[in-house]
């Protein structure tokens, strides 16, 4: 049988903290901290405007601000992207692309495949404008030459994408993100918790130019050398608050949640759909994430995120207010020094021992 994790024991009581509405659109405010949430756009090819709808009210009320619709070049890419904007454009909430240079090699062709979707939607009502023009952002996509991309767009354009450390510089670029949120080194578990270090040095290349940071609860995946040859366990047992108190000290200008939906790697907060197995298995692997995540609900982390957005825009600790109280838990479903048939995800002999998980 393939191993499930999700979650380990962890107690923690908050009270919620819901932050305020506001009724400025944020395409009319120059540089507010905002927060994101990564959303696999590969994964949702039967996703209808209602789904869009859902998940954007969830986000919502959780205190994201947009989702990064990450894309391919699948077929259901321009359809799904359709749907996804006309979903927002009745709300306060925004969108904007990030391409998937790593999935997608192609977009090197950006005169095809990268120009005329901004042009489509770089003006846009439901675009997220920020900085000095329409949100752009990437996975990967090391070095790519911005600049004519900028001259054939016919909207200003604020592009931050995620370089890789070793290229992360910004020659064409208004800033960068940094998608590394786990403590890990060249895609491989470490036996210590996550560090602000990473966070440095992309604020070092920066210069003052817009620092985007990544925030995660998790990283599992399970795959074997016959799909996505991934399967790893990052030390995640109390990231997820952890990492959030560092960006309350780091403060940077924009937070990317990674992610809303990316099953395979168990760090999703939005919804699971067991109407729609199919985001669970994207590459037509027989039964893909479904064996650890299907069943395996997150939603209560957003209950844990909340708060935090809530600081983090405010610039202060975390409050406490009186409307509400909830008790947010996770936990592993089987023991840590369980048999299983298969190879065993590495990082698991670095899992915080059950006698001190609570």
């Amino acid at each position: 049988m393939k191993l499930h994790l999700l979650g380990l024991t962890l107690l923690a009581a908050l009270v919620e903290a819901i932050p305020s509405s506001t009724n400025t659109t944020i395409q009319k405010r120059a540089t507010p901290k905002l927060v994101v949430a990564h959303f696999l756009v590969g994964i949702v090819d039967g996703y209808t405007q209602a789904d869009w709808a859902n998940d954007i009210a969830l986000a919502s009320a959780t205190g994201i601000d947009a989702f990064a619709l990450n894309i391919g070049m699948d077929d259901w890419t321009d359809t799904q992207l359709a749907l996804a904007y006309a979903a927002a454009r009745s709300t306060s909430f925004k969108l904007f692309i990030s391409f998937d240079f790593a999935a997608s090699p192609g977009f090197s062709d950006y005169t095809n495949q990268i120009v005329p979707r901004l042009n489509l939607y770089a003006s846009d009502a439901a675009q997220l404008q920020w900085g000095n023009g329409a949100l752009v952002s990437t996975f990967t996509g090391d070095g790519f030459d911005w600049s004519p991309v900028r001259s054939a767009v016919g909207h200003a354009l604020e592009i931050i994408p995620f370089y890789q450390a070793a290229q992360a510089h910004q020659d064409s670029t208004d800033g960068l993100f940094m998608w590394n949120a786990w403590p890990s080194e060249d895609n491989q578990p470490i036996d210590q918790t996550m560090s602000i270090a990473g966070d440095q040095f992309y604020q070092s290349q920066l210069a003052g130019s817009p620092y985007m940071a990544g925030v995660s609860p998790w990283f599992f995946t399970h795959y074997d050398a016959q799909t996505f040859n991934k399967n790893w366990l990052y030390l995640s047992d109390t990231l997820l608050i952890d990492r959030w108190n560092e960006i309350l000290n780091l403060q940077p200008q924009l937070v990317e949640l990674i992610t809303w939906n990316d099953f395979g790697e168990s760090h999703y907060i939005g919804p699971l759909h067991p109407e729609r197995p199919s985001v669970y298995a994207p590459s037509g692997d027989s039964d893909g994430a479904i064996q650890w995540a299907a069943g395996f609900p997150h939603d209560a982390w957003r209950k844990i995120i909340t708060p935090y957005i809530a600081a983090y825009k405010n610039g202060g600790p975390v409050t406490i207010s009186a409307s509400e109280e909830n008790i947010v838990y996770w936990y592993r479903p089987h023991p840590k020094g369980l048999s299983c048939v298969g190879k065993i995800p590495d990082g698991i002999q670095r899992m915080i021992p059950q006698h001190k998980t609570l």
